[in-house]
């Protein structure tokens, strides 16, 4: 049964950060830069093998049914997934968490217009 929108949950942003693990709310530089360079690559790579679907000795229904579908969806999955962290960081998530503090909200917020 779904809820209504216009309710509050039964559970509070309190609850759910108590239920993830704290090793999770610890930020690393480290692991955030491996985590960029691995989806760089992982980029680059489909990029490259993207040059080879149009020359593939595969029936030309299985390239533009299968192969160049594939490759959007995962380089689209990649892609996406630096696009949001771009954003986060460029309206202030990434310097103390603070660039949504009035996400939401018709007052004081970026993201309403008038």
């Amino acid at each position: 049964m779904r809820q209504p929108a216009d309710q509050k949950p039964s559970f509070s942003v309190a609850t759910l950060r108590k239920a993830v693990p704290k090793h999770c709310w610890e930020r690393s530089l480290l692991r955030s830069s491996a985590y960029l360079l691995t989806d760089l690559a992982m980029l680059a790579a489909l990029v490259y093998a993207s040059l080879f679907i149009d020359t593939a000795p595969v029936p030309p229904a299985v390239r533009w049914l299968v192969l160049w579908p594939a490759y959007w969806f995962f380089a689209g999955a990649v892609a996406t997934g630096r696009w949001v962290s771009a954003w986060g960081w460029g309206v202030g998530v990434g310097w103390g968490g603070k660039g949504h503090l009035d996400e939401g909200r018709p007052r004081g917020t970026v993201s309403w217009t008038r």
